[in-house]
């Protein structure tokens, strides 16, 4: 961890989930104040692990799936999709 940041890298998108909440657990941070950059599409399994987990935002480099982006609605989770650092 450097200044608040968790780079986790994994090729199974669920246990990137996994490693962040061990390392949370093992030096007391506080997920519910957090937000996640993820690589992968917002699919409603992704999105569930992540509000299961308290993170209050995600935001991904591809799109937010319908179904994801549903139930982060009806949980008042922040998701952004297709995020990129291009300029219109």
């Amino acid at each position: 961890m450097k200044d608040g940041v968790y780079e986790i890298e994994c090729v199974r998108k669920h246990n990137s989930l996994d490693k962040v909440n061990g390392l949370g657990i093992l030096n007391d941070y506080v997920l519910s104040q957090s937000l996640a950059l993820l690589s992968s599409q917002l699919v409603s399994k992704i999105v569930s692990k992540y509000i299961d987990s308290r993170i209050i935002m995600i935001a991904s480099m591809t799109v937010a799936i319908d179904n994801g982006t549903k139930l982060a609605r009806n949980t008042n989770m922040t998701i952004v999709g297709s995020l990129s650092n291009e300029r219109s």
